[in-house]
């Protein structure tokens, strides 16, 4: 055997190799791509609902809300101590 036909040997384990990894890692990142647009149309559902929500209550009982928990906590925090 000649040392060319050992080298090509060699080249052509290591080329058939990468090659597995590199169909491995494509199969992974298409399955990664699917699973980010998956999250993503979710959160462009959530936010299409909160701002649905937004068209039934208007900002003032909304603030009126968020007011009114803050204080709650504010009390409860001081209670607690």
């Amino acid at each position: 055997m000649d040392a060319f036909q050992i080298l090509v040997i060699i080249l052509s384990v290591f080329l058939a190799v990468f090659l597995l990894l590199s169909i491995i890692l494509v199969i992974y990142l298409i399955k990664v791509v699917k699973a980010i647009r998956q999250i993503s149309e979710k959160a462009a559902s959530v936010v299409d609902s909160a701002s649905n929500i937004t068209k039934f209550v208007s900002p003032t009982v909304a603030t009126k809300y968020i007011f009114d928990a803050v204080q709650k906590a504010i009390k409860n925090h001081k209670e607690t101590k």
